[in-house]
């Protein structure tokens, strides 16, 4: 980060951690359960629903 290598624990990168965790809470928050189809995607190797963040684009739309 500005040219110095740092732990992926450093406090810098303490909002971006925490966004990111957010972003899994909330898959399995009942308040936001009618945005299903923005948080998460069907995974083309399991079929299975996971976090739109692991899946693999295939397309504009993903």
């Amino acid at each position: 980060m500005n040219g110095q290598l740092i732990d992926r624990d450093h406090p810098r990168l303490e909002g971006a951690v925490n966004v990111l965790a957010k972003t899994y809470d909330t898959i399995t928050d009942p308040e936001f359960k009618g945005y299903g189809d923005i948080l998460t995607a069907k995974s083309h190797l399991t079929g299975k629903k996971i976090n739109r963040f692991c899946h693999i684009h295939h397309s504009i739309a993903d």
